[in-house]
């Protein structure tokens, strides 16, 4: 206890961060390891995680070796800590990178039954080694699966280990396992779960057929705020993979009625614009968001304007044509926001030089998004 305390006395006078062990006391320090309380062991860990060597590699190695016993530690705090010092000091013993990794894996899945702040905590640390290193968590990814009692802290952060997580071999079951969190009645979560969905078509793109029957499903519950969601996610898959899943675009105009929301607005007009010469009815879906269009946020008029343009180069008719004349008419004598006035005065240029011109512009490829829940 005394080691324990006089380094617990050096942090609080040097500060966190600091380094305060001395190269020639190591061996004792880390002897004492085995007879000090479980808050002096923390001690310790906390002041070897920031231990700086020029004996870096010889050091790390005899750290590690005295630490990793501590992974099996009854105490969920100083199993943490081990893992924290192993996580600082693994860039120093390459050699032992992979049978250490395989080492923390089971600890932290153990913390996963523990009380809800020490899950997250874990679950932190598992976001952290997957974007670090590529861990074989992939056998124990049903551990991560969301319990009814969790709470939406907790569920969210395991949502991001789920895609981090996700291949070919259980995409299925993790995919399964999203779509019934989008029933949920915490509605934030059940949003994120949508996004999920997307992100694993992104990320592995070979089953993204699967992900988008998954986001269909969900379209047709009818359920407001899932089928917003679910059309954004769309939108997405529409710009990563083009041309592949027009099938279904008759499926989501008929959930025009259900969008309130405007980034869900935004959403089925740009796939309106993008496959306007392939929908039956698109000069009549595009009319009935004139009916509003004062009271529109700017984002669903500047994509409604873009839409328009999009409709008349792609199907050129006199409905299309008067649709563009009247919301470049809009857009320049009515709307007082900048952004708007000024790409309608430039689309309206475009269309009387060059509808080639205009073609190039409108319908330009945008970065394809990254996957993510947040």
């Amino acid at each position: 206890m005394v080691v324990a305390n006089s380094m617990a006395a050096l942090v609080e006078i040097h500060g966190h961060g600091s380094s305060v062990i001395d190269t020639r006391y190591l061996t004792e320090i880390l002897s004492a390891l085995d007879i000090c309380t479980e808050w002096g062991q923390i001690s310790i860990l906390e002041c070897l995680i920031n231990y700086d060597s020029p004996n870096a590699g010889s050091d790390a190695i005899q750290i590690i070796q005295n630490v990793a016993p501590k992974l099996q530690h009854a105490n969920h705090a100083v199993v943490l800590a081990c893992i924290r010092v192993i996580l600082s000091k693994v860039k120093y013993a390459e050699e032992m990178r992979d049978e250490l990794l395989t080492k923390i894996i089971p600890s932290l899945v153990t913390l996963l039954s523990a009380e809800a702040e020490i899950q997250y905590v874990a679950l932190s640390y598992v976001c952290s080694i997957l974007k670090q290193f590529n861990v074989p968590f992939t056998g124990s990814y049903k551990s991560f699966f969301c319990k009814y009692n969790d709470p939406s802290y907790v569920k969210y952060q395991k949502l991001e280990v789920l895609v981090m997580l996700v291949t070919e071999e259980n995409i299925s079951d993790i995919i399964l396992e999203l779509k019934e969190y989008s029933g949920e009645v915490d509605i934030e979560f059940a949003r994120k779960a949508i996004r999920a969905i997307g992100a694993c078509a992104l990320k592995v793109r070979s089953h993204a057929s699967q992900c988008v029957n998954a986001l269909l499903h969900v379209v047709e519950t009818k359920v407001n705020y899932a089928v917003q969601e679910a059309m954004i996610v769309m939108k997405d898959m529409f710009r990563c993979f083009p041309g592949e899943y027009e099938s279904i675009i008759g499926s989501l105009c008929l959930s025009l009625t259900s969008l309130d929301e405007p980034d869900a607005k935004q959403s089925l007009i740009w796939i309106l614009g993008e496959y306007a010469e392939r929908i039956d009815n698109v000069l009549d879906i595009v009319r009935s968001f004139f009916d509003g269009l004062v009271d529109e946020p700017v984002t669903v008029q500047l994509q409604l304007l873009t839409t328009a343009v999009k409709l008349f180069l792609k199907c050129p008719s006199d409905d299309s044509k008067m649709i563009v004349q009247n919301i470049l008419s809009f857009a320049t004598n009515e709307s007082e926001h900048p952004d708007l006035r000024d790409r309608a005065y430039v689309y309206w240029r475009l269309l009387s030089h060059s509808s080639g011109s205009a073609a190039q512009v409108v319908s330009s490829q945008v970065p394809i998004p990254r996957p993510t829940t947040s």
